[in-house]
């Protein structure tokens, strides 16, 4: 009998359609959940040796892992565990791996990013909400250019959405880090304090080098 691999929350079904799962079936079963694990009943669950968790969709805490006795390895697509119940988990004596080298969250979050800066700042939503309602109102837009745009954290994300703001749509961007080392080399950005006077001039910094 092979060991029981379950892929939680795959709502949309993209996880399952990845070819991926080819060069392991042969190894190991493969069980897609599209709903709540509340919702799953334990005989479907309790065999899963291995759990495959879709970044921070559903907390795992000891009442999961407790329903899942044979579970080893929990595997996360995202790198941050906020939803895990680490004490429990060693308790069970559960591995967890998390997923920090995954790539295209650095491409899909800034785009999200400036999605929806454009969509609020051009009322796409609320446009498109009338038009679906049978209106044809004229809206007013505004532009992000110019604009001031803050960022808390300029890590992997946050320096990428603050280079494309500078870059690509003209903006001042100033900034918020715990870490002064945590900076791609390019522009120079201004470094502000969470305490101060944002209508006062700010001190430049200076990105430095940061490695993934």
């Amino acid at each position: 009998m092979k060991p029981l691999l379950i892929i939680l929350d795959d709502w949309e079904g993209r996880i399952q359609s990845s070819r991926c799962w080819k060069q392991i079936e042969e190894l190991v079963e493969i069980k897609f959940l599209k709903k709540p694990i509340a919702n799953v009943s334990d005989s479907e669950i309790e065999q899963a040796q291995f759990l495959m968790a879709l970044r921070e969709r559903t907390v795992l805490d000891e009442q999961v892992f407790k329903r899942m006795p044979n579970l080893k390895l929990l595997l996360q697509t995202g790198g941050h565990a906020y939803h895990i119940d680490k004490a429990a988990a060693q308790k069970q004596n559960i591995i967890i791996a998390l997923g920090r080298r995954v790539k295209a969250p650095l491409i899909s979050v800034p785009e999200l990013t400036f999605a929806f800066a454009l969509g609020l700042m051009h009322k796409v939503n609320q446009g498109n909400s009338l038009m679906h309602n049978g209106q044809w109102q004229l809206l007013t837009g505004r532009t992000l250019s110019k604009r001031r745009l803050g960022i808390l954290g300029l890590g992997r994300h946050g320096s990428r959405v603050a280079q494309i703001a500078s870059t690509a749509f003209d903006m001042e961007v100033v900034a918020w880090d715990r870490a002064a080392n945590t900076y791609q080399a390019g522009t120079d950005f201004k470094r502000i304090s969470l305490d101060g006077d944002y209508g006062q001039s700010l001190p430049v910094f200076q990105r430095k080098v940061y490695r993934a």
